[in-house]
């Protein structure tokens, strides 16, 4: 028997679960999404506010849909499977749709979370992203304190992540695009921006998966026309 034909009798005989809205999902779906949560998720990247020390962001769609579903599904489930699904939907989403970059990183979960989980989500986002740009993944940052963002106000999010993070490369290229899964105050993107600048990058960018707050509303082809690099 093909493996084709044994993924789609195990498709129908256990299906899985969309985490998009509940309902039956083949287990060879790529994103690991129904065909209807497929079908309402954006295709491209979506310009949003940049946090201090980020020169510009962008998210493939909202926290609160499908997509932040599927995140939280992926984290906590957890699955990384889904997370790998997603990671390719954003990687498509960002290529030939974003200025050049020198270098792909991202931010890193907690060493007692890597070890509990079993994989780093943000990595597995970071590295498709990174394969479609035709550049370099690399870690390049390392947590030093505080803990789960998730539950803490905007407040304790800009305290915590002023010193949670330290530089854990050398120097750094020009132009370095940073990736993570949600971004909700810009704190912890801001942190690990203002990081990398202090080793050597002139220029942060952010690619989250989701945002669970709008951003600006500018258009991309507005903002391309008007990037100098």
């Amino acid at each position: 028997m093909s493996a084709r034909l044994a993924r789609a009798l195990l498709d129908v005989v256990l299906p899985g679960e969309c985490p998009g809205c509940g309902g039956a999902v083949g287990l060879g779906t790529p994103d690991g999404l129904c065909p209807g949560c497929e079908a309402a998720l954006p295709a491209l990247p979506r310009f949003v506010d940049p946090p201090p020390f980020v020169v510009a962001a962008w998210t493939l769609g909202e926290y609160e849909g499908p997509l932040g579903a599927a995140v939280r599904r992926g984290k906590y489930g957890p699955d990384p499977a889904l997370v790998a699904g997603l990671g390719r939907r954003l990687a498509r989403a960002a290529r030939h749709r974003l200025p050049p970059v020198d270098l792909v990183t991202w931010v890193p979960v907690p060493l007692s979370r890597l070890l509990r989980r079993g994989f780093d989500q943000a990595r597995l986002l970071a590295r498709p992203v990174a394969g479609a740009l035709n550049v370099p993944a690399r870690s390049t940052l390392r947590r030093v304190r505080g803990g789960e963002q998730a539950g803490r106000t905007a407040r304790e999010r800009w305290r915590e992540g002023r010193r949670a993070w330290r530089l854990a490369a050398r120097r750094l290229p020009r132009r370095v695009l940073l990736v993570d899964d949600v971004t909700t105050t810009g704190a912890t993107a801001s942190a690990c921006a203002a990081e990398l600048l202090a080793g050597g990058a002139e220029r942060v960018y952010l690619l989250t998966a989701c945002a669970a707050r709008r951003g600006g509303g500018r258009a991309m082809s507005d903002f391309l026309t008007s990037f100098d690099d």
